[in-house]
């Protein structure tokens, strides 16, 4: 019985850990199928632009999808998974109400032709990376995505994924969210919290 309770104990501590400091997952996935995609799965990718960070992102999506027994084709594949990515800052002052006694998730778009204000750095600490009220600027990065069906443009799947951290990096934060986004193509994800490592 005493094992039990040790192990029990040893299992639970971070859990309490994290609740007791209010610590939350900086990251956050969530996907809908609308309807079964093709077996074997086979999609063309297309980026909403042709930025750096999307050709970059659009890359790794592709080598995601590989590793996931996907395919990825080159020019009219019936089936394509399109994406959109933005990034927005964090404005909002700690405890600040936002009508009817809410608190303001506080995040704006942020200009992709301007940088990040300087004040934000590239170092990211434990504090800073779930971007809580003791850090009260931060980035959000999302990416948007659809598979849709070309011919028809019925929509077979979406997905979204969201990361808060003070990383200024688009390209890099864009890229290693991949991984979040592909492992949900074609499934029924409720919003699920993750951390990159």
């Amino acid at each position: 019985m005493k094992k039990r309770l040790l192990v029990l104990a040893v299992l639970t501590a971070p859990l309490a850990a994290t609740a007791q400091t209010g610590e939350r997952a900086p990251g956050h996935v969530a996907a809908r199928a609308f309807a079964a995609a093709p077996a074997p799965l086979a999609f063309a990718v297309e980026p909403g632009d042709n930025t750096d960070e999307n050709m970059a992102l659009a890359q790794r999506i592709a080598k995601e999808a590989a590793a996931r027994n996907m395919r990825v084709e080159r020019g009219q594949s019936v089936v394509v998974l399109r994406f959109d990515t933005e990034v927005r800052t964090n404005t909002r002052v700690p405890g600040q109400a936002s009508g009817a006694g809410r608190e303001s998730s506080g995040f704006a778009d942020v200009d992709p032709g301007r940088p990040p204000p300087p004040e934000m750095g590239s170092r990211v600490t434990r504090e800073e990376s779930a971007c809580g009220d003791a850090y009260a600027r931060c980035l959000r990065y999302v990416i948007n995505a659809t598979l849709e069906e070309r011919p028809s443009g019925r929509r077979l799947w979406q997905g979204h994924v969201s990361y808060d951290t003070s990383v200024v990096d688009r390209t890099t934060m864009f890229v290693a969210l991949a991984p979040a986004l592909v492992a949900q193509i074609g499934k029924n994800v409720q919003e699920t919290p993750f951390r990159l490592d």
